[in-house]
This record gives C-alpha cells, structure tokens and sequence, in this order.
C-alpha cells in the first residue's frame, strides 16, 4: 500500500498519504491486518513393499516415503491446506518348510499340494499378519520305501506274529498222523 508491504512479519503500520485529502492535507490511513492460518495436517501410513499411496497426484511409496502436499486456497479461510505424509514400510515375511514324507504321502498348505509329483523347491506366496507378503520355500523329500524278508520256521500248529499279524502254516489233515 504506497509503497509500504504488510505481510506476515509486518501486520499492523500507518501509512501517510501526503497532501491526499480533499483540502489538501495529508491522509492517515491506520492498517492492522489478520492473519489467516493455514491448515496443517500428518497422514501416517504404512505400505508393503512394491506398494504405494497416490495422493492428489503424488506418489509415495519405497524410494518416496515422505513429503509434503500444499492445497493452494483450500482450506475454509481460503488459505492454504498442508498435509505432511509419512509412509513406512510393513515387513514381508520368509521362512522355509522342508519335509519328508513316505511314498504316497502329501503335505497340504495353504491348498497347495506337494507330494511325490511337486516335491521340488517350490514357493507359496501369501499374506501375513500385517496383509504383505508371507514366503515359504518347500522342499519335500520322499522316504525310500521299505522291503524285508523274513526267513523263519515254527513247529507244526506254530505261528509267527509279526506287527500283530499272525502267519500260520496251512496244516494238511494227512501231516497229522
């Protein structure tokens, strides 16, 4: 205002208009200005790694965690809006299964099957507690299948009990005398 500035650091001032009134004297013109405020506000947020958050056009996720938005004249006042974001990292989750099943044998996780046909290093992929991703690598490994043999003998009416299986030897009816 002829040549004074008012602004934040300056609110309040007169400023003297020389031989500007009606008769030629000078004018006074007293300035007391309010100040506005500006609306400030902190989104906090956390993300899975790969992910991100678009807001109001900017993008923030691993490489970009945190910045600040402005909202020219958008607040109630007309004023400026600010939003603060932060965004943090939510953890993934790996771990390792490795099992060993007998021939025909499967393991069911998460509806997956291994078994004999998929036993070789393998990934599930899922959510974990925090929603990012949960990692198990699977190795199943298949038992070798077992065969004995047993050579014994028993006395006529004998048996052998193997395993809670009884093994008797047909008795021929003309043996008996």
């Amino acid at each position: 205002m002829h040549n004074k500035r008012f602004d934040e650091s300056n609110l309040a001032g007169s400023v003297i208009l020389n031989a500007a009134n009606q008769w030629g004297c000078d004018s006074i013109i007293e300035v007391n200005v309010s100040l506005r405020p500006t609306s400030r506000s902190q989104l906090d947020s956390a993300i899975c790694p790969g992910g991100f958050i678009l807001l109001h056009n900017q993008r923030f996720d691993e490489l970009n965690p945190s910045g600040r938005i402005v909202l020219s004249g958008a607040n109630a006042v007309g004023c400026d809006s600010i939003i603060e974001v932060s965004v943090s990292l939510r953890p993934t989750s790996r771990s390792q299964l490795d099992s060993v099943i007998c021939p025909g044998g499967f393991i069911l996780l998460h509806n997956q099957r291994f078994d004999e046909l998929n036993q070789a290093v393998g990934l599930y992929s899922g959510a974990n507690v925090v929603g990012c991703d949960s990692i198990i690598q699977v190795a199943i490994h298949i038992r070798p299948e077992s065969a004995y043999r047993i050579d014994t003998s028993i006395c006529p009416r004998g048996n052998v009990a193997i395993h809670q299986v009884v093994f008797k030897k047909k008795i021929n009816p003309a043996e008996l005398f």
